[in-house]
């Protein structure tokens, strides 16, 4: 390889801990209901009431970020993101593999960021929004999921949590929910180096045709 393709490799290997640390529209969103229509029940949330949808996340193996569209909050009260997998009574929420406090700032989409939560790929999940005995939202407002999607990404199934275990949502409520979910930092790394060294070899031949040309 010569000095010039090292120089790129480097380079590209050095990006890869970068792109897996940008922010989520940067990188995109792997789950993507868009915003809903409110055409369906406003699902209250307080801590008698939570929701769950099904996502899954292709061949990613890391989730970066989750954001849910809340509405009627406080800023500044907080909420909480579970993430459970796939193994409940009937496909329903089974263990809870990772969880995270998050602040309401204002109606529209909240969340949070910079997950690092491991993944396996292929496999289905739950994205729980909870409200624990530490939550604020919804304690002195009326905090509400509005549901109802005219457009976008709606969830493979959706759940709410009755006497503190979930069952399936009649009608299957579709509430908005996004999420970014990213390729191991090494998983990354390999494919840079890769396309580097896909670069050497043609750089390589250009040169070994233009000799042989003269």
């Amino acid at each position: 390889m010569t000095r010039m393709n090292k120089m790129i490799a480097s380079t590209l290997l050095a990006a890869a801990p970068l792109l897996l640390a940008a922010p989520a529209q940067a990188l995109g969103w792997t789950v993507d209901t868009g915003a809903p229509d409110a055409s369906g029940l406003a699902l209250v949330l307080d801590s008698a009431n939570f929701v769950a949808g099904q996502v899954s996340f292709g061949q990613n193996n890391r989730l970066a970020a989750v954001q849910a569209y809340i509405t009627g909050g406080n800023s500044g009260e907080t909420f909480t993101i579970v993430l459970y997998d796939n193994s409940g009574a009937n496909g329903l929420p089974g263990d809870a593999l990772d969880s995270t406090s998050a602040s309401f700032t204002a109606d529209g989409w909240n969340g949070a960021t910079s997950l690092g939560w491991a993944l396996t790929p292929g496999a289905s999940y739950w994205l729980a929004i909870e409200m624990r005995d530490s939550d604020t939202l919804g304690n002195s407002s009326g905090a509400l999921l509005p549901t109802g999607l005219a457009a976008g990404q709606r969830l493979a199934a959706t759940a709410f949590n009755s006497s503190f275990r979930y069952e399936a949502a009649s009608g299957n409520l579709q509430f908005g929910l996004q999420a970014a979910a990213v390729p191991e930092a090494s998983s990354v790394a390999m494919l840079l180096a890769g396309l580097a060294a896909l670069g050497a070899v043609g750089a390589t031949r250009r040169r070994d045709g233009s000799h042989l040309a003269a």
